[in-house]
């Protein structure tokens, strides 16, 4: 039988067993309750901190307000109620604990119980202390041979000033320095794998000085990328514009004030930090390839992050018409510079447009003046409305008086209509003609109403653009000001660098190009440019040929080209031609095709190291060349007809460094009437075809020419084509006392008036960058090429004293570690441990087997 009380267990022997089980009190309920609650809280504060680690906040409880607020969206309100039970709940439940056990403890007699609760209570204080104490005076240590990852002790402390939390955004695109690497390799994913793990490394570092660091990772072929993207940049739409315009791997950095919502991001490319030497890469380990990276330094990445609030760099574009600006237009690639704008903006500077010529539709030259886009368009659009309103005042009328003889003819009698418009010849009217008359005039009318409302339209268009042009009141004031010198300067002054771009020669086949007059300056924007320089900030000039139909110029444009030879930079009379060129110039004489363009002639060279020694080479060289071995193929760099640009001996002898950094290729000479002949075949007839009489070619020039051995002298290249130098401006723009002996010493060097030339070297003024192309149209185009995008960067950044930026070799590469073996030793280790390594296990086997037996 069972046992008559179920509460009661019996064992074998027959004696009941006492029951275990505690009375379920009020207390004991109470106290599972609490419990239950805790482990609750637990699951609670888990769920919300992987809901958490899915969204961009900081671990604070600013983060925690923002996302309660609804500032991260639905799922982030959700986190932050999971998040804010669960510190309820648990704070309750340790509360109850806490409670119960002092008073167990003190209702208990046994010490044992007391004692270990007291050093439970140690002991948790004691984590938690170490804990706190750990995280207010950790310490790091850098153990790399070159100390890679320790920063100056400036940055540091302007580390820890940060207060602003600071997101920083990976973005693998799979793409290196932008279009130009269009198919990465195993190479290419080798180094941006291992960018990501250095940049969660410096990022570890970054959390030392505070918490207001996160880091993130995208990946545009991870699943999933686009709705990250859009959860990440849900509130951040500028992070959003920057990241969708970004060309290649980038990393960004992103601040957003929480109250004002102001948002800050810098871009730094992966190159930028860690640049991939390819070509060292698969040379390494004697052939068979090693991942090399070239680091340039973490100040970079950290400088990036304290460039947050860094104002962006102004560049101008001063051009002499509105169709050479950096606006788009259709139908007008080949001459807009749309492209460099889009470069430029996309990788962190700002562009504005300087128009230095009005009033084209003159007979007269056109005017000099200092206008920004909105004064151009203003003019523009004042005229168009103008246009309009008279062409639409005469179709008006016309159809006016069309319908007035409509209305006559109609409702006069033949006899009158003889009376009132007399016919030709003694003709008289009749209904006939008068019905042929009445529908050649409703025809008319017909044509002219769609005319008319078409340009009603367009006039209705004009006005409005017109009406909110006149509300920016800047564009109205600056048309107000007269004096060209001061409204240049005053466009200049919040401005970093000035380019200057003067496309001439477009295609000499058909002899299409812009006249050099026509981009002349004027004193006035002359002595503009000449102030930019003297604060010491840095002029880009891109100059294309002065030679004409009718002869090379044998003078500078303008004042502009004499101040550039002023500081020793000396402009080419000739055009540079190349062999493959004469192809394209033969074509067009049989005429078969319209003549050579860009992609007929080789590309540009950059200078040898050996060709410059002992002087190192240019730094924008050095930094094309790091950019070239990373993706193992020469930059694509290519101009139809160049003008040389040189640089004075005297200056050259001055410069740490070679001045050149781009060369033509050997194939060319320089050329002073690179037009070719071109007459019709019928010279009597104005619509007989145009053929080429006579096509340029290389003539050495003779030794009994005066030329001969002279920049001027015809010859074979290569010839500079791009200079860059940092020199100290003329003394005599400072002091009038040195006009005489400076301009002369550059000319002729430290001979000529060795007094004024000493005395001008030791006199203090300030000094400025400058570099020079010998092409108007190396940044022209709705887009820019890859190769073209780079040298322009380069170049902007190296004018800007923006060194950090460059791509540079550096003389300790990071590489997967690896041992150098030759072929023998390779055997050796391959074989030692495919036969050595099991022999000799076998053999301490057989040893030991053997001393257990002899035991």
């Amino acid at each position: 039988m069972p046992p008559t009380n179920p509460t009661r267990a019996t064992n074998p022997t027959g004696m009941a067993k006492p029951d275990a089980r505690h009375r379920m009190t009020w207390g004991r309920r109470f106290r599972f309750l609490s419990r239950f609650f805790g482990l609750t809280a637990l699951l609670f504060a888990g769920a919300g901190g992987i809901l958490a680690s899915t969204l961009p906040v900081q671990a604070n409880m600013q983060s925690l307000i923002d996302a309660w607020s609804g500032n991260f969206g639905l799922l982030g309100q959700f986190t932050a109620g999971l998040i804010s039970v669960a510190a309820v709940l648990l704070a309750q439940s340790l509360i109850v604990e806490i409670v119960t056990a002092f008073w167990l403890a003190a209702g208990r007699r046994s010490a044992v119980g007391t004692m270990v609760s007291l050093q439970v209570l140690l002991a948790t204080t004691l984590l938690i202390g170490v804990n706190l104490y750990s995280l207010q005076h950790s310490e790091r240590f850098d153990i790399t041979r070159d100390q890679r990852f320790t920063l100056p002790e400036s940055l540091v402390e302007q580390l820890r000033q940060l207060k602003t939390p600071t997101q920083i955004i990976v973005l693998q695109q799979h793409k290196t320095f932008g279009r130009l690497s269009e198919k990465p390799d195993a190479y290419d994913y080798a180094a941006e794998r291992k960018v990501v793990e250095k940049v969660r490394d410096l990022v570890e570092l970054f959390r030392a000085f505070g918490p207001q660091f996160q880091v993130t990772v995208l990946d545009v072929e991870e699943e999933g990328y686009d709705a990250k993207l859009k959860q990440l940049t849900a509130n951040a739409p500028k992070l959003r514009a920057a990241m969708d315009a970004a060309p290649e791997n980038s990393i960004f950095f992103h601040a957003q004030e929480p109250l004002t919502k102001l948002e800050r991001v810098q871009r730094l490319s992966f190159n930028e930090f860690y640049a991939l030497d390819k070509t060292a890469s698969k040379a390494a380990n004697q052939g068979q390839g090693n991942l090399v990276l070239l680091p340039q330094g973490v100040e970079a990445f950290a400088r990036k992050v304290l460039a947050i609030e860094e104002k962006r760099p102004r560049v101008a574009i001063a051009v002499i018409h509105e169709f050479l600006t950096t606006a788009e237009a259709e139908g007008n690639e080949q001459f807009t510079a749309a492209g460099l704008r889009k470069s430029l903006e996309a990788y962190g500077f700002d562009v504005t447009d300087i128009i230095l010529r009005r009033k084209w539709e003159e007979a007269d030259e056109p005017e000099p003046t200092a206008y920004t886009t909105a004064e151009s368009k203003l003019d523009t659009l004042e005229e168009e409305v103008a246009l309009l309103s008279e062409q639409l005042r005469e179709q008006r009328s016309a159809i006016t008086q069309a319908k007035s003889i409509i209305a006559k003819l109609q409702a006069s009698t033949p006899a009158q209509l003889d009376a009132e418009f007399p016919l030709q010849g003694g003709e008289r009217w009749s209904d006939a003609i008068r019905q042929e008359e009445l529908d050649t005039l409703n025809q008319a009318i017909r044509q002219l109403e769609p005319s008319a409302a078409r340009l009603e339209r367009d006039l209705a268009k004009s006005e409005s653009d017109l009406k909110s042009i006149y509300g920016n009141e800047r564009a109205l004031e600056d048309r107000r000001v007269t004096d060209v010198e001061a409204k240049f300067k005053r466009l200049l002054s919040d401005v970093d660098l000035l380019i200057v771009p003067r496309q001439t020669l477009i295609n000499l086949s058909i002899r299409f190009a812009i006249s050099p007059t026509l981009h002349r300056m004027n004193q006035a924007q002359v002595n503009a440019v000449k102030a930019f320089l003297e604060s010491g900030k840095p002029v880009l000039a891109c100059l294309g040929p002065t030679n004409e139909a009718s002869g090379p110029a044998m003078q500078p444009v303008d004042d502009l080209e004499s101040m550039l030879t002023r500081m020793g930079v000396e402009l080419g009379k000739q055009t540079i031609l190349f062999d493959r060129e004469m192809r394209g110039f033969a074509e067009r004489r049989g005429g078969r095709t319209l003549g050579a363009g860009p992609r007929d002639v080789p590309p540009l060279q950059l200078p040898h190291r050996d060709d410059v020694a002992p002087k190192p080479l240019n730094p924008i060289a050095q930094s094309l060349e790091t950019i070239a071995r990373s993706v193992e193929e020469n930059l694509d760099l290519r101009l139809a007809h160049p003008r040389p640009v040189y640089l004075s001996e005297s200056v050259q002898a001055m410069l740490p460094y070679s001045g050149v950094f781009l060369l033509s290729d050997s194939e060319s000479w320089n050329e002073e009437r690179p037009f070719p002949g071109l007459q019709r075949l019928n010279r009597n007839d104005p619509n007989s075809p145009v053929v080429m009489t006579g096509i340029p070619k290389f003539e050495e020039t003779k030794r009994d020419d005066p030329r001969y051995r002279t920049r001027d002298a015809e010859r074979r290249g290569p010839f500079p084509v791009g200079v860059a130098l940092t020199a100290k401006l003329p003394a005599d723009w400072f002091d009038r006392r040195f006009t005489l002996g400076e301009s002369l010493g550059i000319v002729g060097g430290a001979a000529t008036l060795p007094m004024l030339d000493q005395q001008a070297d030791q006199f203090a003024r300030p000094s400025s960058r400058v570099a020079v192309f010998g092409h108007g149209g190396i940044f022209t185009g709705s887009t820019l090429k890859p190769a073209q995008e780079q040298l322009l960067l380069t170049t902007c950044n190296w004018l800007l004293g923006r060194e950090e930026r460059l791509p540079q070799a550096v003389e300790s590469p990071w590489s997967y570690p690896r041992v150098e073996l030759s072929e023998q030793q390779a055997a050796l280790w391959h074989w030692g441990t495919f036969l050595g390594l099991p022999a000799l296990v076998a053999y301490v086997g057989v040893i030991m087997l053997m001393f257990r037996r002899v035991r």
